[in-house]
């Protein structure tokens, strides 16, 4: 769908994303265990997260909480990113890049995102928040990939679903992936600006990708839907090249721990 141009991170929501109560992992009795995500060529999106780290102890009143340092990002590096058990996902963004979001829009903040090769998403996952479209409420959706396209999704109003899927051409293939730190933000309240934030969460975009990290696709949809890593919410694992980089919505290696909620709050 050329006819729908890129667009900048942070001004391409629905208008309808409100519900009265929070869930909480307690409402959720499908959670899902055990999600490992695998991500092959991810340096990109490695110095994005290190950059986030940088940001902590910047003090600019007019950032907030988060500061805007240079970021020399690599080009070319080949990364794949696989998710595990109940979710078995993997793809690869190499060339695409990846984005910190340092405060200054899209507020709250408090993610870093990239976007999938378009055609490189293999396998399936299964979502654990609830989310809302267009003014529908969905639950448990699950989706399943051949060649990077979405080829069997279910999940509450199954239907409906599948009728946003099938929008255009680009809604059943991915525009963003992104990792949630937040520390202030733990539970769904079907509010997508804090949703993609919680900590411990990544989220898988179908639809219109980013200018910012832009694997060509093109939609009408945007639609993200969060799946939380915390061990109240069944835990999981995101390995970069093999390497696990987050365990229980927790990071790992050093120079990455500045991302967890006991450092960030």
């Amino acid at each position: 769908m050329s006819e729908h141009g890129v667009v900048r991170k942070g001004k391409f929501y629905s208008e309808f994303s409100m519900q009265t109560t929070t869930p909480t992992a307690n409402d959720n009795p499908e959670r899902t265990s055990g999600l490992l995500v695998s991500v092959q060529n991810s340096s990109e999106l490695l110095v994005a997260l290190a950059a986030g780290v940088r940001w902590i102890d910047v003090k600019d009143p007019s950032r907030g909480a988060l500061g805007r340092p240079e970021i020399d990002v690599a080009k070319g590096i080949r990364r794949l990113m696989t998710i595990e058990n109940a979710t078995d996902l993997h793809f690869s963004i190499k060339g695409i890049g990846a984005k910190p979001c340092e405060g200054t829009r899209n507020i709250p903040d408090g993610e870093v995102f990239s976007c999938p090769v378009k055609n490189s998403v293999q396998g399936a996952i299964q979502f654990n928040t609830p989310t809302i479209y267009a003014g529908t409420k969905f639950e448990n959706i699950r989706l399943e990939f051949k060649d990077g396209r979405i080829v069997h999704a279910t999940g509450s109003n199954e239907q409906k679903l599948n009728e946003v899927l099938d929008t255009d051409a680009g809604a059943r293939y991915i525009g963003e992936f992104s990792l949630g730190f937040n520390p202030h933000i733990l539970n769904p309240m079907c509010d997508i600006l804090f949703d993609e934030k919680i900590a411990g969460s990544l989220h898988l975009t179908p639809g219109q990708a980013y200018e910012e990290c832009d694997n060509g696709n093109r939609s009408a949809v945007h639609w993200d839907m969060v799946l939380i890593q915390r061990p109240e919410w069944g835990g999981g694992e995101i390995r970069f090249d093999g390497e696990v980089i987050r365990k229980d919505g927790l990071f790992l290696p050093g120079d990455l721990q500045g991302l967890n909620p006991d450092r960030l709050s």
